[in-house]
């Protein structure tokens, strides 16, 4: 996989693991008069960090009468939240099956599992990032002239991506086209590139099929300033051979002092001293940050200097904004 060309990487980055199929597959591995946590499992698929989404996800699926989901509990052994409502309803369950329940907790000692077999599909997930940030490049001495930004909306599993070109003089909009496609990955913190890179792979496909990519393209998401080094940005630019810049309105990842800004004022975010985006004041009508990071073929100076010649009377840049619009009423519709 280390020698994957671009094409190489879009076919991964299109045929992503079903991460709530291999969820189900742990949680049925799970033996009568035994429990296992959140937690176990998320470590079972790869990153503890999923923890949450397994919670949520136990929480709200399509329940049925012989679901072990009641086989699952807090780390602490307390019974944790049930998808029929009732916890009453859970230690019923639990004490049908054989398992002790004392004070509203069960001894994971006695009754703990936690022997998971099969792949790590989040393993997987994070080879590809490294496999692309080993491709990424912060190098480009050309100037751009035209520039665009993407965004993603959804309504249910349906994804709307909206690639919007704009006028740099006066930020509007000057062409714009979505892309649809129906969405299976879920929403795991850190991992929300596989979540949105199908469609916006798909619309860049069908943008170029129409005319040429602008020069630069704006991401709603993180760049290289990103917990493995390579948020959706990164990754959308290597794989589509794009000069991308990630802008983000929360940090992800490094760190940066942010009090007292002035407006148009940037500040470098830092990663063991290295540079690696930098939060941006956008104007006087907010006193919250954006936080910018090249994605792929860009420097970091150039990426906020392109960012601050397309920033409006709103805390997005112009192209992000007009992405952001459209793809939520195409959404909607």
């Amino acid at each position: 996989m280390r020698n994957l060309s671009p094409e190489g990487i879009r076919r991964e980055l299109m045929n992503l693991p079903d991460i709530s199929r291999a969820l189900w597959q742990r949680i049925h591995e799970i033996p009568p008069g035994r429990v296992s946590t959140y937690g176990a499992l998320a470590t079972a698929l790869g990153d503890p960090i999923a923890t949450r989404w397994v919670g949520f996800e136990l929480l709200h699926h399509r329940h049925s009468s012989n679901c072990p989901c009641f086989r699952v509990v807090r780390a602490t052994g307390e019974l944790g939240r049930y998808c029929l409502g009732s916890q009453d309803e859970k230690m019923a369950r639990l004490l049908a099956d054989g398992i002790e329940v004392v004070n509203q907790r069960v001894d994971l000692g006695v009754h703990g599992f936690a022997e998971f077999r099969g792949s790590q599909p989040l393993q997987h997930l994070k080879s590809i990032q490294e496999l692309v940030r080993s491709h990424s490049s912060l190098g480009d001495e050309d100037s751009p002239q035209t520039i665009a930004g993407v965004d993603v909306s959804y309504h249910g599993n349906i994804a709307s991506a909206c690639y919007a070109e704009i006028k740099r003089d006066t930020g509007e909009l000057s062409w714009s086209h979505v892309a649809t496609r129906s969405t299976f990955f879920p929403y795991i913190t850190s991992y929300l590139a596989y979540r949105e890179l199908p469609v916006l792979i798909q619309l860049v496909e069908e943008v170029r099929a129409n005319r040429d990519l602008a020069d630069v393209v704006m991401v709603d998401g993180a760049g290289i300033a990103h917990p493995r080094g390579c948020g959706v940005a990164t990754m959308l630019g290597v794989a589509c051979d794009l000069r991308t810049i990630g802008i983000t309105k929360k940090l992800l990842h490094g760190t940066v002092q942010t009090t007292k800004m002035s407006f148009g004022e940037s500040r470098p975010i830092l990663q063991h001293e290295s540079l690696i985006g930098a939060a941006l004041l956008p104007n006087h009508q907010t006193a919250k940050s954006i936080f910018v990071s090249p994605g792929h073929r860009i420097r970091c100076e150039q990426a906020v200097e392109q960012v601050d010649r397309v920033l409006g009377r709103r805390r997005l840049p112009d192209p992000i904004y007009w992405a952001d619009r459209l793809s939520r009423e195409a959404a909607k519709s």
